[in-house]
């Protein structure tokens, strides 16, 4: 018998189940045991064991006649309960890949628009304030390296990139100034206490989004009037 990929036979009075993945409540429990219920047979889970790269390996027994135990659970395993077990394993391995990308590039999150982060918070756990602090911090000492390019190419005349007729000078100053303006506006978002700060430059955008809903507001006010 197959439900799925997993295979179901007799060994005696036993049903082994060969599960690709592991069941969630499949315990071999003492007390309360878990109920299996499989066609129109009840059976409880007597022993469990890792079968290698083939999954999880379990041996049922018959539901004891005499057991007159509340079941702990009831679950019934059909090939509905493998698909739901199997599309829920996939999802937590995305889940997992996707939370082990955002860990590694977690010093860069605290750059992302609030939204964003508010997003990544409730969905892998990783505290947009906490992020956010550290992005200000390396932004801090961005603003310093930058500050010491400056200086360093202020001081011995290198003013410009002859093949794109760039003033370095310029550029590293106006960046500096960006810097500072942002590792202002953003450190007192984090100071209000915001659930989720600023991201870089974020609020720089405000008055565009503002002016977007102005927008969206006047022209529906007019078609109401129309």
């Amino acid at each position: 018998m197959r439900f799925g990929d997993d295979r179901v036979y007799r060994r005696g009075e036993n049903l082994i189940v060969h599960s690709v993945a592991e069941n969630p409540d499949w315990e071999v429990r003492e007390y309360r045991k878990i109920a299996i219920l499989i066609g129109d047979d009840v059976w409880c889970v007597s022993s469990k064991e890792t079968a290698g790269k083939h999954g999880v390996r379990y041996t049922l027994d018959p539901w004891p006649d005499h057991l007159h135990q509340i079941a702990g659970r009831k679950i019934r395993y059909d090939a509905e309960y493998v698909r739901k077990r199997d599309e829920a394993g996939k999802q937590n391995r995305r889940r997992n890949a996707i939370s082990l990308i955002v860990v590694h590039f977690g010093l860069l999150i605290g750059f992302l628009p609030s939204g964003i982060k508010t997003y990544i918070d409730e969905e892998f756990g990783i505290s947009s304030r906490s992020a956010s602090f550290a992005s200000i911090i390396l932004e801090l000492f961005i603003f310093f390296a930058v500050g010491a390019l400056n200086f360093i190419f202020s001081f011995v005349g290198f003013y410009g990139i002859a093949l794109f007729k760039i003033d370095l000078v310029v550029v590293l100053s106006l960046s500096q100034l960006i810097l500072f303006a942002d590792l202002i506006m953003r450190y007192g978002s984090y100071l209000k206490e915001s659930s989720s700060p600023l991201g870089f430059c974020e609020w720089a955008a405000f008055p565009f989004i503002w002016s977007c809903k102005g927008l969206r507001s006047f022209f529906r006010s007019t078609e109401t009037n129309g």
